[in-house]
């Protein structure tokens, strides 16, 4: 039962009542559609004898069913387990068939038996099915640049105290698939939410919206390299099915990863019988370690392809993430849509605009107005409407909100401001390698210039706009005579960034004040110093900079370390990588 109350307001319109109505039953629509069950039906049959197999089990997360005496069979599940989950055949004695939801389809699968030797499975020329794609995918995508637009919801959530969603349009630029030139994302238009526990917002959230740069596998090969380079690679031709109105070979393969960062890879490919093209994937993989201390207990990725004239293009794409972190399990759900095509006159992506992987999608914020935001909102109605994307429920989402809202009503400790700080790129970190402002020699002792190099790092807190704190540590690689020399160093920059519009050029000049010391059996002597510097930049990704540093030390005074002879001043030089924290 809803109840619709309508508050005296004199601002209030009819006009705008229309519309919240419009959009509350759209909302009720979407969530009748995912609540309503689904009947697949079907036919299995043993793929050597053609017989009707009976009691074949038929899974859908937790709905599943047996196939009767003539193979068949009906089993009803909701709309949303079908489109974020496999299809599930198997039976005592052959191998098992996974397989992507079709709407209005009637399947006939055929089950191996397990003592078959599925790796002999080829086609007529004597190459098998899979290697015969690959070979392919040069002739079957396009051989030009081409440009897509479309829709992309990423949603993020994790122990129900903490909810992410951004819906956004995006715009990508495809290379030629005869190249290795990698896909870019950039983003239009965007409107996010977020909710969250403070406690949890020091993981970092990385960016989805460059999903298409790696599931789309015809042009990022991962996958199909390491199906088809592995020893033992053994697959089952499922058999023939009609996908998306295309007849296709249904491939399943399993892979036990060897690098160890990856321990299983489950892949059914629908392959045209035609054109040998990858019409869809449906791909899972299993404790994946890839973004640093997360774990991903399982990915699951499913990619859909559209034949255009005589070429095929990537049509959508849906990623179901399940990761791992103490007593926490992040979850994440990204859904893309095409909605436009430029094959015509395509443009690069301008590198300021690009999407990278360490990119926060926190930061990433396009918001057009809710006004004319409000005149795309029908095509994410439409692609929940249909199952192209998909809600998490309203139950767990009202859950996140209301422990969201008790969260808020706490004070912030100095941690939370701390936290807060660092996530605004207030900090930035250097690791280089340098050469010390002095020159050593000795009358006794055979000494190298090599003495003097060493390696180091600082940290840079943001003052104010430009303006930064620096703190610097360095010291003298290990050397024969045990000479060792460190130095520590308190300076101001500020940073002007040149080139905006590209890879960035940042100038740095700084000033402060530097300790050098320099120790060699158990003696120590040192100095203090004003020390002016420059350090020039160039952005290698928007986290990542190489540079080269150039200083000089106002230090004169010769001093003598047993017999050594210690001669100050100089210049600095220093070479190393500059990140953004």
């Amino acid at each position: 039962m809803f109840t619709i109350s309508i508050v005296n307001n004199s601002s209030y319109t009819f006009p705008d009542l229309k519309k919240y109505i419009l959009i509350l039953l759209l909302s009720l629509s979407s969530t009748i559609v995912f609540a309503q069950l689904i009947a697949l039906k079907g036919k299995v049959t043993d793929a050597k004898t053609r017989l009707a197999l009976s009691g074949v089990t038929i899974r859908v997360g937790g709905q599943s069913t047996r196939t009767d005496d003539k193979g068949l069979f009906t089993v009803k599940a909701p709309l949303k387990n079908l489109l974020d989950m496999d299809i599930d055949f198997s039976s005592i004695g052959y191998l098992n068939v996974h397989l992507i939801y079709q709407p209005d389809h009637f399947y006939e699968v055929e089950l191996p038996e397990t003592s078959t030797q599925l790796n002999e499975v080829t086609i007529a020329s004597g190459e098998d099915i899979l290697k015969k794609a690959i070979k392919q995918i040069a002739v079957n995508y396009p051989d030009r640049p081409i440009g897509f637009k479309g829709i992309l919801r990423t949603q993020t959530w994790r122990n129900k105290t903490e909810y992410f969603r951004s819906d956004a349009l995006i715009n990508a630029y495809i290379p030629p698939y005869n190249t290795s030139e990698r896909t870019t994302v950039s983003v239009l238009e965007n409107q996010t939410e977020a909710l969250y526990d403070k406690s949890l917002r020091y993981l970092k959230r990385v960016a989805n919206y460059n999903v298409l740069d790696f599931q789309d596998i015809a042009h990022n090969d991962f996958i199909l390299n390491k199906i088809s380079k592995k020893r033992k690679f053994d697959y089952q031709l499922v058999g023939t099915q009609i996908f998306n109105n295309h007849k296709v070979f249904v491939l399943n393969t399993r892979l036990q990863d060897t690098s160890k960062n990856i321990n299983r890879i489950d892949v059914t490919l629908y392959i045209d019988t035609a054109t040998y093209a990858f019409v869809a994937t449906n791909i899972y993989t299993y404790n994946w370690v890839r973004t640093g201390f997360l774990t991903k207990r399982m990915l699951n990725y499913r990619v859909n392809y559209e034949k255009i004239g005589k070429k095929w293009y990537l049509l959508e794409t849906h990623m179901v993430s399940d990761s791992e972190y103490k007593s926490q399990s992040p979850q994440t759900i990204v859904d893309f849509v095409r909605t436009e095509i430029d094959s015509v006159n395509p443009t690069r992506i301008p590198y300021k605009d690009i999407i990278q992987e360490g990119d926060d999608v926190l930061k990433i914020n396009k918001s057009p107005g809710k006004k004319k935001w409000d005149s795309k909102e029908y095509l994410f109605k439409e692609a929940e409407r249909t199952g192209r994307i998909s809600p998490i429920p309203n139950r767990l989402l009202d859950t996140i909100r209301e422990n969201a809202q008790k969260d808020r009503r706490l004070e912030k400790t100095f941690g939370d401001k701390l936290i807060d700080y660092v996530q605004q790129d207030n900090l930035k970190a250097t690791l280089g390698i340098n050469k010390f402002p002095m020159q050593i020699s000795s009358q006794t002792v055979s000494s190298s210039p090599a003495l003097t190099y060493g390696w180091g790092g600082g940290i840079y807190f943001r003052l104010f706009k430009d303006l930064y704190l620096d703190l610097q540590a360095n010291t003298n690689f290990r050397n024969p005579k045990k000479v060792g020399i460190y130095s520590l160093a308190l300076n101001l920059s500020n940073d002007f960034v040149l080139n905006k519009n590209a890879r960035s050029i940042t100038l740095s000049p700084f000033a402060g004040f530097e300790h050098v010391g320099v120790n060699f059996n158990a003696t120590s002597k040192g100095y203090s110093s004003f020390n002016l510097a420059l350090r020039a930049a160039f952005e290698v990704t928007h986290k990542k900079s190489f540079f080269i540093s150039s200083g000089f030390n106002t230090a004169r005074e010769i001093f003598s370390l047993k017999e050594f002879v210690v001669k100050p001043g100089g210049y600095a030089l220093g070479v190393g990588v500059l990140f953004k924290i």
